[in-house]
């Protein structure tokens, strides 16, 4: 799996993107923190990433966020 480099959303104005697909992405925990300032995101798709619980604290202020697929995480 290939590392992801989200630092670019912090250039992104909030409303720019409603949905994410990092499935099967080398996503770390630690990263989900830059996707706090999408607070128009409604979809998000974490399948098959090594993601754990511990990192959904970083999906609290997304109130918008409306699926969230989680399957092959752990």
């Amino acid at each position: 799996k290939k590392d992801v480099d989200l630092s670019f959303v912090a250039l992104m104005t909030p409303s720019t993107l409603h949905s994410v697909d990092l499935s099967e992405s080398g996503v770390k925990d630690w990263e989900l923190a830059h996707l706090q300032r999408l607070t128009d995101l409604k979809e998000l798709d974490l399948s098959s990433t090594e993601v754990s619980s511990s990192s959904l604290s970083y999906l609290k202020g997304l109130d918008k966020l409306e699926k969230l697929w989680l399957d092959g995480t752990q």
